[in-house]
């Protein structure tokens, strides 16, 4: 094992059960292995640093180098997975090649209301690894058919194939490239996953889910600003077993605080996902669904992923 500065602080079992709002003793065993073996060790820095990071941020909030989320960006987003499918073929269907090329290293991180530095490049992609496991192993349960919505290079599915082997999977995107890299995956690893075209923005109403099921959504629903109704209202009428969504959610942020107040004018700037949550509470009070649990963790440089997890009450 390499020798960290003492400089460095490390997420532990104590901390990652505190971010994604557990207890330790509840931590999977594959949860534990992975928080022993990566390298998930960072440095807090300095005021003048921090004034730095938070320049450079407001930078680029004003500048016109963002891209805005909408149905405009199909062809972006369309692009970034027909050169991971690419990748994906000339490595071999090496699975790394699925890491959606918006993961960049080597950036400062958002962790416990401040900016780090982490030691490792690949930080992010472990915790993030990390948390997928705990995500889907609390949540998803028994259901025997899982639907990822807007699953892009389809980098969530194989460790869905790999922690519930008996499943079926379902990922569904709005361009093609994601569906022809998702049946690779079945075809190549022998995988029980079927790939869909499949568009948030307008439903198609007669694509019916299994009784049962688990619906997922990580960083899909972002993309739909404020236009997530018709997606929401299709789900609810499906009635699914359980629904599970890592998302940015804009009602989790103190605009009364800096750290938080730049990541809501990142948010807005980039017109990520719109008073999602503040609908599911509305919902839930007239007894449609159920919420289960909310909560704000870690993030990049310029937000932080927070997750939801619901059910109808059908």
């Amino acid at each position: 094992m390499q020798t960290i500065s003492r400089a460095f602080l490390r997420i532990t079992e104590k901390d990652f059960a505190r971010l994604v709002g557990t207890s330790v003793s509840e931590l999977p065993h594959q949860c534990r292995e992975l928080l022993a073996k990566y390298d998930l060790s960072y440095k807090k820095i300095q005021i003048k640093e921090r004034d730095k990071i938070i320049l450079n941020v407001l930078k680029r909030i004003n500048s016109d180098q963002l891209s805005v989320s909408g149905k405009e960006n199909k062809t972006r987003w369309k692009k970034g997975w027909r050169e991971n499918l690419k990748n994906f073929i000339e490595k071999k269907y090496n699975l790394s090649e699925l890491v959606p090329k918006y993961v960049r290293p080597n950036h400062p991180m958002r962790l416990f209301g401040e900016y780090v530095v982490p030691h490792d490049p690949k930080f992010e992609l472990y915790y993030y690894t990390i948390f997928r496991i705990w995500f889907f192993k609390k949540y998803i349960g028994k259901a025997k058919t899982i639907y990822e919505f807007g699953c892009g290079s389809g980098y969530n599915l194989p460790i869905l194939a790999q922690l519930f082997p008996k499943a079926e999977l379902h990922g569904l995107d709005w361009a093609r490239e994601s569906k022809t890299i998702v049946d690779k995956l079945g075809n190549i690893y022998h995988w029980n996953i079927q790939g869909h075209v499949f568009d948030m923005f307008s439903p198609n109403k007669k694509f019916k889910l299994v009784p049962n099921c688990a619906v997922i959504t990580l960083g899909g629903l972002e993309q739909l600003g404020d236009n997530y109704q018709k997606f929401l209202n299709y789900v609810m009428k499906q009635s699914p077993k359980i629904c599970l969504h890592y998302e940015p959610l804009l009602e989790l942020y103190n605009e009364n605080i800096l750290f938080d107040y730049l990541a809501i004018l990142y948010h807005k700037r980039r017109n990520y996902l719109g008073n999602f949550l503040t609908t599911l509470k509305r919902l839930e009070s007239d007894n449609k669904i159920k919420i289960l649990k909310f909560k704000r963790m870690f993030g990049s440089l310029y937000h932080d992923g927070s997750y939801v997890v619901w059910k109808t009450n059908n």
